[in-house]
This record gives C-alpha cells, sequence and structure tokens, in this order.
C-alpha cells in the first residue's frame, strides 16, 4: 500500500467533501469512517457529519444532536413506533425496514452548506426524503450503497422480491397487512422519486451484484453508477503466520478454525443458520480429530453448534487485532443471502 503522503498530489487541488453516514460503527459506518480517515490522511479536506460519532475523536467530525439529546435515538424510536403502529402483525425473520423520515435538517447543517463534493453512505434518519433532495440539489454526490434500500421502499435487503424493478414497492411482503390502510413502502419510494429527482447523482457499489440491481432499479436506474470496493489498510490487513496469529489469543496452533463474521450475528440474512445446518452435516466427518474450532465475531448466537467448541471474543475494535484473528482462521465463511461484498469479506481476503 502507498504511503498517504504519495497521494497529497492527487488531493491538492480537491475542493471540501462532506461524507454523511448514520453512524461511525458498524459495517456501513466503519467503512464510510475508513474512507474519510483515509482521505483526511491523503491531504484532502474532509468533514464527517453523522449521527452518532460513538469512539471517533476526529476533529473534523460532526455528531448532530437536538440541544445534547441524541437524534440517535430519536431516528430509532420514530421508526419503531410506525411500525409498531401501522403494522403490529409484522412477519419475523425479516431485514431492517426504514423509513423516509429524517430528524436532520440538512439545509443548515454548515458541513452540507460548505461542501463542494458530497458523499452519501447508510443514511437511515441523517437524510429524509423527499425534503433532503431540495438541501442536496446543485451539488456533485455520490451515493456509496452499504445495501438495497436507497433503491426500495424501506426493506435493506429484498429476500428475492423485485418489487422494486418495475411499478414500485407496493403491498411489501415483509411488512405484512396494514393496520391503518396505508402502504408505507409505496409512500417510501414516491418520496424517495420525488426528492432522488432533485439530484446530481453518481451511485456506487462495492460489488458488481449490487451495481446490477442498481442497474434494474426503477429509483436508481437512470443515475451514472460505479462500482469501487470497500477500501482497506493492507498495511494492517495483510498475511500473518498462523501460530503468531493464534497466539494472541491463546488458541491452539495445530486446531483447524472456521471463522464467521457479522455485526449482528443472528440476523437471517447473515445466513448463521445456513452456517449451523452445513457444520451439522459435516460434524461425522471428522475422523482425524476434533471438529473445526468455531471462531465468531460480533453479537454472540443465540444457537450454538451442537458437537462445536466455539471461541467468541465479541467485537474487535483493535484493528491490528482483528486482522489476527482473520489470520488465525484456516477458512473465512460468509453464508449471506444477499451480500453487498462488505468491510469484512474485503479484510479477511487481505
Amino acid at each position: 500500500m502507498r504511503s498517504f503522503e504519495s497521494l497529497y498530489p492527487l488531493t491538492a487541488d480537491l475542493r471540501p467533501i462532506t461524507l454523511l453516514s448514520f453512524g461511525c460503527e458498524g459495517g456501513a459506518g466503519k467503512a464510510a469512517l475508513q474512507l474519510a480517515e483515509g482521505l483526511s490522511a491523503a491531504g484532502a479536506r474532509v468533514r464527517f457529519v453523522t449521527l452518532q460519532r460513538g469512539k471517533a475523536a476526529h476533529e473534523w467530525i460532526t455528531e448532530i444532536s437536538d440541544n445534547g439529546r441524541s437524534l440517535f435515538a430519536k431516528s430509532r424510536i420514530s421508526l419503531g413506533i410506525a411500525l409498531s403502529r401501522g403494522y403490529p402483525k409484522r412477519p419475523h425473520g425479516y431485514e431492517y425496514f426504514s423509513t423516509v423520515k429524517g430528524v436532520v435538517d440538512l439545509s443548515v447543517v454548515d458541513a452540507v452548506k460548505k461542501a463542494a463534493l458530497i458523499h452519501l453512505h447508510w443514511t437511515e434518519g441523517l437524510a429524509g426524503w423527499p425534503g433532503s433532495g431540495g438541501a442536496l440539489a446543485g451539488k456533485p454526490l455520490v451515493w456509496t450503497l452499504h445495501d438495497m434500500n436507497p433503491f426500495t421502499g424501506g426493506c435493506h435487503y429484498t429476500a428475492g422480491c423485485e418489487k422494486y424493478t418495475a411499478a414500485g414497492c407496493v403491498n411489501c411482503p415483509q411488512l405484512g397487512p396494514s393496520l391503518n390502510g396505508k402502504d408505507l413502502a409505496a409512500e417510501n419510494f414516491a418520496a424517495k422519486s420525488e426528492g432522488y429527482a432533485l439530484l446530481n447523482l453518481t451511485a456506487v457499489t462495492p460489488g458488481r451484484w449490487l451495481g446490477e440491481c442498481v442497474r434494474a432499479s426503477r429509483l436508481l436506474g437512470s443515475f451514472p453508477r460505479e462500482v469501487i470496493p470497500n477500501g482497506i489498510d493492507t498495511d494492517v490487513f495483510s498475511p500473518l503466520p498462523r501460530d503468531e496469529a493464534r497466539a494472541v489469543f491463546g488458541l491452539p496452533p495445530g486446531r483447524r478454525m472456521v471463522l464467521f463474521s457479522a455485526n449482528d450475528v443472528n440476523r437471517r440474512n447473515k445466513g448463521y443458520q445456513v452456517l449451523l445446518a452445513a457444520l451439522d452435516r459435516l460434524l461425522p466427518r471428522w475422523t482425524d480429530g476434533p471438529p473445526p474450532l468455531l471462531l465468531i465475531l460480533g453479537t454472540p448466537p443465540q444457537e450454538k453448534p451442537p458437537g462445536y467448541e466455539c471461541f467468541l471474543p465479541g467485537f474487535i475494535e483493535d484493528k491490528a487485532k482483528l486482522a489476527a484473528a482473520y489470520a488465525a482462521a484456516d477458512v473465512f465463511v460468509s453464508p449471506s443471502f444477499q451480500e453487498v461484498f462488505g468491510l469484512a469479506t474485503a479484510e479477511a481476503q487481505a
């Protein structure tokens, strides 16, 4: 990896860039923050606007609050109320569902007004539609998609539904019957369509699959699009001697190990239940030694695979230690049903 100083000539003439992200944590938040860190280290003038900065301490981060009260929490509570009141019989097992309601007026945010280029990431609650369309109109806008929500009526992964490609998201199967007769997905879809019409937008996806979904979508299909994988620091995420990596965690040097990682292991779309089924079928075949040790990064699973030992270090914030966890395993498994080629996959490959 080239030193950031070598990139100074490329950033010398760049105008101010403002990145918008719901938070600084989770896969999307970390990817956005790492990009901002790289741009800043390379000499670019960067501002990062978020509802929750977490442990990130950079002076160029602006956390928007309401007189000290968390708008992050307000956004979550507002979403929960909307879904519980309108769809009390929502089917279980689906991914997140978001409304288009924003808790921030972006037109008065200084970092947005002064930016020459706006870079959107995961913006639930931070950007509201159609209102944010006016605040962002007239500026070059890049939107890096970390899931499918920007072109759906609210779901973040469609579970195979393709209504987003045609007339629009109506009678969403992830919501179930409406208590008040309203169609929240259709309303969200229409609000996005109105807001997006004002944007000078280029859509960016970390992988080709999501890029093809964007191309086929009714909301974003007419905009320019690019595939740009998530950037990672290959000075940190690089091959390590396996025994050395295992020593970081006190793991046995000769044991076979399988690694599974997710911010929320128990989300259905991440496919942990598929991994459980595969491990169960393989259990009788481990005749030349004990079954592999299963390393799970992220939230503890609700169910552990019978017959297997698990190592659960939880969330690893230190990048060097996280790289050691990847290097400690014999194989990294990504069994997601739908996946954008996220940060963990790129880190594991490196």
